[in-house]
């Protein structure tokens, strides 16, 4: 295992991860924690899986993958790990798809998935894998190197974002989101450096707690951001 970013649970119990150095994902006794070895072919000999980021499970039971290195969301049989191929249209050549982060199916079943370069949520049908749309961008919002994204239990799009890896002469942003889960329309600002006294940094991971409200622009009740996480992983 080596600079692991997401994981997820499957279906089986078992505790997935993607290991972002080495190229795989790996597989985990949901319950021990027992190393149980490569899933399938998910890993860069078998199937040219590079850089994986984020992965979630899909209503079909496949496992989807984010390949940060290819531009690429890589799809596998969610039992034997056999790799189903690149996903639909998700991939730079189809869709313009950039450096992927993170990805997650929405309520309306289709799949949304960060383009860190690209600096835009894009949509995906859930079942095909055709382009729909770009969901969210930064011509109407301060999206700037999108790294994860979380549904809230309401139906709005949450995101996090940093430009650390794409900074330039920038000033370094730090910022989670708000957009309609419907429209896609920008609804504010929920987290940045200020609010946050300065703690948050290179914000990576979120979710929602399953017994606090929702919060608003000026509330941080339930979202666990985990900082860092981005920085340590890719700046090598």
């Amino acid at each position: 295992l080596t600079t692991p970013v997401g994981l997820t649970f499957g279906e089986n119990g078992n505790l997935f991860v993607s290991s972002f150095g080495s190229n795989e994902i790996l597989q985990y006794d949901g319950t021990s924690g027992e190393f149980l070895g490569l899933f399938g072919e998910a890993s860069q000999a078998e199937s040219g899986l590079t850089n994986p980021d984020n992965l979630v499970f899909g209503a079909d039971g496949n496992l989807y993958v984010t390949s940060y290195g290819t531009n690429e969301v890589l799809q596998y049989d969610g039992i034997t790990g056999a790799f189903l191929g690149v996903f639909g249209d998700a991939s730079i050549a189809n869709s313009g798809l950039k450096t992927p982060t993170g990805l997650r199916f929405g309520p309306d079943g289709h799949l949304y998935v960060n383009s860190y370069v690209g600096d835009e949520i894009l949509k995906y049908d859930g079942v095909t894998g055709e382009f729909l749309e770009t969901f969210a961008s930064n011509n109407d919002s301060p999206l700037n190197g999108p790294i994860n994204l979380v549904f809230s239990p309401e139906g709005d799009l949450y995101v996090s974002f940093s430009n650390v890896l794409n900074q330039g002469n920038e000033e370094l942003t730090n910022q989670v989101v708000k957009f309609d889960g419907t429209t896609g329309q920008f609804k504010g600002v929920v987290l940045d450096t200020a609010i946050t006294e300065e703690q948050l940094l290179v914000p990576a991971g979120l979710v929602f707690s399953p017994t606090t409200p929702i919060p608003e622009p000026d509330s941080t009740w339930g979202v666990v951001i985990i900082a860092g996480l981005t920085l340590s992983r890719r700046l090598r």
